[in-house]
């Protein structure tokens, strides 16, 4: 008889094998019952990866396992994106496809994501802040290169392999600064708790087939989500480029959402915010540099040479874009504290933004419609490097705490003493 601690679990489970088998069998429902499936595998594959995330931090330290669930909840924007960027290396066409879904997939998390998780702690503790840990100092750090790198892409029009080398070179720093911090035991209940309590070798294997259930729960299931959703929105006339843009990225990145909601629910609005930081900064660096990877690899394959992305107008205004939302980002963390208040601010010039740029797909611009779309994402990165500078500004003086931080100097617990 099933202990009423894994009923829940083991619903989920049994969601996620059956949709992965429905997806074996090259089933393929009318558009919205496919939305409705596959979205119910990817809810249920996220409640296991939160409860497999919980336990796994018994073996790692927390910032180790909260990078490994951004990575398995991102594989579904991975897999769409190098799929995009290997078509661009055969048909030019799809080139600035595979751009629009990388810089929609990251504007996504932080105009999108990061204030969904402040509205929930919000709305769960009626707190206004969420404190950070020490080591996400760290993650915002390395966040902040990226960002400066990717600012140097636009200016010289092309995405190449001198970017990824760069883009993964910071993501390893990461990864070794992640696993550099402290373990510490977690507070487990219901089902996390007693798997966790199991001898550590039969824990560590029923943790290894949670996380391998999650995964090919959110691998089989993202694809056709996605496409069911585009079909649904192809129905009410949107345009192809907004459905790749937005509607693509917000399916395949409902998985990171699920599972930090859900860390939040459980109280642990630090974790579940971390998730999505961590998102953002493994999308930032592997994303970004995964796209002329493939893109240069498929061009080799069908045109004989390697040879970097290039990007164009329109495209260059979107990632112009993205870095200018990236480095308000960073700004608004740099004292290791994101506020309601800040959420507001990131939620209202990226909703603003989106629909300031659905208006311009749909409006009769005649010939002159790229140099309206132009300005128009010129004037929203002047608007979020304003907000993001008045931020730096008022926030200087962490600068060197986070630095201090991610190269393990100084007093790892609070940083340089700095306050808020």
């Amino acid at each position: 008889m099933i202990h009423r601690d894994f009923l829940g679990l083991f619903t989920f489970i049994a969601i996620v094998v059956t949709m992965v088998a429905a997806r074996l069998s090259y089933w393929h429902p009318e558009p919205v019952v496919g939305v409705i499936a596959f979205g119910a595998c990817i809810v249920a594959a996220a409640f296991i990866m939160g409860t497999a995330a919980e336990v796994v931090q018994l073996d790692v330290p927390q910032s180790i396992a909260i990078v490994l669930i951004a990575l398995l909840a991102v594989l579904p924007e991975y897999a769409v994106d190098i799929y995009l960027s290997w078509a661009a290396g055969e048909d030019a066409k799809y080139a600035s496809l595979a751009l629009a879904n990388m810089t929609g997939a990251n504007r996504l998390l932080i105009g999108l994501g990061w204030p969904f998780i402040a509205f929930l702690w919000w709305r769960r503790s009626k707190n206004r802040v969420i404190e950070l840990e020490p080591s996400n100092g760290g993650e915002i750090f390395f966040l902040a290169l990226a960002t400066l790198w990717s600012a140097a892409i636009p200016l010289k029009g092309t995405l190449s392999i001198v970017d990824t080398g760069v883009l993964l070179v910071l993501f390893v720093l990461y990864l070794r600064f992640a696993r550099a911090q402290p373990k510490e035991e977690p507070h487990l209940v219901g089902p996390a708790e007693r798997i966790g309590a199991l001898p550590v070798g039969k824990r560590r294997l029923v943790n290894l087939g949670l996380f391998v259930v999650a995964g090919a729960g959110i691998f089989a299931a993202s694809e056709p989500f996605a496409e069911n959703l585009i079909a649904c929105g192809e129905v009410l006339g949107i345009s192809k480029f907004l459905l790749v843009q937005w509607l693509a990225p917000l399916a395949s990145e409902s998985p990171e959402f699920l599972v930090a909601a859900l860390l939040v629910i459980k109280l642990q609005p630090t974790a579940g915010f971390g998730a999505l930081l961590s998102s953002k900064l493994n999308q930032w660096t592997l994303l970004v540099g995964a796209v002329p990877v493939a893109f240069g690899i498929s061009h080799m394959v069908h045109k004989g040479s390697f040879v970097p992305l290039v990007i164009d107008e329109r495209q260059i205004g979107e990632l112009v874009l993205t870095v200018a939302q990236s480095f308000l980002g960073v700004c608004i963390l740099l004292n290791r504290r994101f506020e309601l208040h800040e959420a507001v601010w990131l939620f209202v010039l990226f909703a603003t933004q989106l629909i300031a740029s659905i208006a311009m797909e749909e409006m009769p611009l005649g010939e002159h419609h790229d140099l309206w779309v132009w300005r128009e994402k010129i004037f929203f990165s002047v608007l979020y490097a304003i907000v993001g500078g008045w931020y730096l500004v008022r926030y200087r003086k962490h600068l060197g705490g986070l630095a201090n931080i991610a190269f393990l100097r100084g007093d790892r617990a609070n940083g340089t003493g700095e306050s808020h």
